[in-house]
């Protein structure tokens, strides 16, 4: 390094501070702080004297001195608060020696340093203010756009200053537009919208007569700033969208995200179209994606989130290919350094185009969310979760349920659920959980077949309120096939899905409506009405006139039909149109439940073989939608009577819930159909099979005589 001067040795030697008049020490600091210098006996020794001599620091010094601790992000509260407790400008001994009074520049620098220095206190920023807002029309634009950045840093917007600052700028976007460069607009308009200053006057001039003229000289970065303020505004000024579509226009036009864009700009700005909606202009967001392609390697983690969570909302041909490539490299990269948000954010991108992970990155991203949700509910019970909760509340949860039964095994996502359980929970006691995110724990939980009936009570009452919203009642089709899953009836929850459906059954698919209906006799049909059932079988009537079912959609109306019939839910049980779907699985067959363990099904078929003959057991008889695993005649003289015959299912852990013995609501359903038809029913579970053939045949042949099947069936094994 070259060798400093004689003056820099002077001013960086904490020996010679001690003795520094006040312009001399003003002096030092500034310039060790451009040279970013470091060491805390140094600055130390800086604010020491700062203090010993404040009586005598002019305005200028005070300027020069915060330059050099906000140059050197050197912190020191104390310091400054004392120094600003009786600033300069109201030294009256200063004013008696006619000592420069403050400048409304050297205000605003100090104001801007202070900002800088994340120095906040409202007071010295309300002090500041008083003395610069009658001076405003002297400052130069950039100076004006600096102060109300500064004050919308310290969270003073409802200073006068900010309204004075407001004004100022219109008088001069209609006076003098040119005066306001690209760089000034996009500062100011970045410090209105963080302060909410919804003045639509001054958001037209600013827009239109400044910024609309002029889009070429614009660079990315600056236009991203403005959209992002567009978006924080939009809802108080609509109209302020169209300066977006101008820029999509401009970059389509020119190539200039491709070219001239990076990673901070491109997560900024597909982040800003997302959620203004603003998803039509096909160029656009195939830019998007093939500038953010480029450069994938140089996201950081907030930037990968923030982009990969917009991508989704931006339909163009290159979206998958960029998701797909982030989720097979760069995601691993920024992984450690996720929040949960992030991974919210991430997790449901990757999940909404099916990416594969590779099994130890899928390890680690199970591992990295249980350790975040841990830090999070720790954070809580210290009371320092109300941050935590805004990023929950505002969809990283849903997402984060909808994508990560997509990415990682059971096993890791059942864990998953169990690290945010305690969030969740806080989250529906403090009321910040939303209709759609309970949507998805739902979801989750059905996809996982984890059952836990207290904690979908809790998770209902939490979002009691929003649930009486209309707008509440998209994908309620979906909610319910979710509790059909589970055979989970939440009486407020059904009612609400209830009335959802009278209104959304006109627009259903075929598959819809029969997942539906299936759910609805799978859960009993409990707190459902007969008028919207009615009006589920009626948009299903309508469609397969207009197109034959499918096996699975005509396995699931035969099944709804069974389950109608099992509960005499009124005349609709004779209808025409349920003794259609309950015949149209014969013709194509599907199967609706969980399939038995393959291994299994062959030992139980070759022991019942071994015990009562070959001929005697058949595969996969259709009934009302289901299939019957093994169903075993009582004669060998060809007699398959239902009566007369016994069905066995043998069961996977596929067929229970989670952690439980309990059978799933539409095993229970299948077991309705199985006993109303045949003599007796015997369940085999895969956790009860002995290994040896012998002890498999008396089991068998004793579950058999338990349910009524004659001892006497059963031949000899020598016979």
């Amino acid at each position: 390094p070259a060798e400093r001067s004689p003056l820099e040795n002077f001013q960086v030697d904490p020996r010679e501070v001690q003795h520094m008049a006040p312009h001399v020490l003003s002096a030092a600091v500034s310039s060790a702080g451009s040279s970013r210098h470091r060491g805390d006996a140094l600055w130390r020794a800086y604010s020491d004297r700062a203090l010993a001599v404040q009586e005598r620091l002019t305005l200028h010094d005070l300027r020069l001195m915060l330059k050099g601790f906000a140059d050197a992000s050197v912190r020191d509260g104390a310091l400054f608060h004392k120094l600003l407790a009786s600033p300069p400008w109201r030294n009256d001994a200063q004013r008696s020696a006619g000592v420069r009074q403050a400048s409304p520049r050297d205000l605003c620098s100090i104001a801007v340093n202070l900002a800088k220095l994340s120095f906040t206190d409202k007071a010295a920023f309300r002090g500041i203010g008083a003395e610069v807002v009658s001076h405003l029309k002297v400052l130069e634009a950039m100076d004006l756009a600096s102060l109300a950045n500064a004050f919308s840093r310290a969270g003073c917007c409802d200073h006068p200053v900010v309204a004075a600052l407001a004004a100022e700028f219109r008088v001069r976007a209609s006076s003098s537009p040119k005066e306001l460069t690209p760089a000034v607009v996009a500062l100011a308009l970045t410090s209105f919208a963080v302060c909410l200053h919804h003045d639509a006057d001054l958001w037209r001039a600013l827009l239109d007569d400044v910024v609309a003229p002029r889009i070429p000289e614009y660079s990315v970065t600056q236009a991203a700033l403005i959209a992002n303020s567009v978006a924080r505004c939009a809802d108080a000024i609509p109209e302020s969208r169209s300066i977006l579509d101008a820029f999509a226009d401009h970059w389509v036009a020119t190539g200039a995200l491709e070219r001239s864009s990076n990673p901070e700009d491109l997560a900024y700005l597909a982040n800003t179209f997302a959620r203004l909606k603003m998803s039509s202009n096909a160029g656009l967001n195939l830019a998007f994606a093939t500038a953010a392609l480029q450069q994938l390697s140089h996201f950081s983690a907030w930037q990968l989130a923030l982009l990969c969570g917009a991508l989704p909302h931006l339909p163009s041909s290159g979206r998958e290919a960029c998701l797909l490539a982030a989720a097979g490299g760069a995601f691993g990269d920024v992984l450690q350094d996720c929040s949960l948000g992030h991974l919210g954010l991430l997790v449901g991108a990757f999940g909404f185009v099916r990416a594969s992970l590779a099994p130890p990155l899928a390890a680690a991203l199970a591992a990295r969310i249980c350790a975040q949700a841990a830090a999070a509910q720790a954070a809580q019970a210290e009371g320092r979760g109300a941050q935590q909760h805004r990023v929950l509340s505002s969809g990283a949860l849903g997402s984060l349920l909808d994508g990560i039964v997509h990415l990682v095994s059971p096993a890791q996502s059942q864990q998953v659920l169990a690290a945010l359980r305690p969030l969740i929970l806080d989250l529906a006691r403090s009321g910040s959980l939303r209709v759609g995110t309970m949507y998805s724990i739902i979801g989750a939980h059905a996809h996982l077949q984890v059952r836990d009936a207290e904690f979908f009570d809790a998770v209902c009452a939490g979002v009691a309120e929003e649930l009486a919203q209309p707008s509440s009642v998209l994908r309620a089709e979906r909610l319910l096939v979710s509790l059909g899953m589970l055979n989970a009836s939440p009486e407020r929850l059904l009612l609400h899905i209830d009335g959802a459906l009278l209104e959304l059954a006109p627009r259903l698919t075929l598959q819809e409506a029969g997942q539906a209906l299936l759910a609805m006799g799978v859960l009993g049909f409990r707190h459902v009405s007969q008028r919207t059932v009615a009006a589920l079988l009626g948009r299903s009537r309508e469609l397969c006139q207009e197109r034959p079912p499918g096996p699975r959609d005509a396995a699931r109306l035969a099944a709804f039909a069974h389950a109608h019939d099992v509960h005499s839910l009124g005349p609709a049980s004779g209808d025409a149109c349920l003794a259609g779907f309950a015949g149209a699985q014969a013709v194509a067959p599907h199967k609706l439940e969980p399939p038995p363990p393959p291994g299994l099904l062959r030992e139980v078929f070759r022991a019942l073989e071994r015990s009562f003959g070959a001929g005697r057991v058949a595969f996969g008889r259709c009934l009302h939608g289901f299939q019957v695993d093994l169903l075993l005649s009582q004669s060998g003289d060809g007699d398959t009577g239902a009566r007369a015959s016994v069905a066995i299912e043998v069961d996977g852990p596929r067929r229970f819930y989670h952690g439980s013995r309990d059978l799933t609501g539409l095993c229970r359903l299948k077991e309705s159909a199985l006993r109303s038809e045949f003599g007796g029913l015997v369940r085999v579970g895969f956790w009860e099979w002995p290994a040896e053939a012998a002890q498999q045949d008396a089991f068998l042949r004793a579950r058999l005589e338990a349910c009524g099947f004659p001892a006497e069936a059963a031949r000899t094994r020598g016979s």
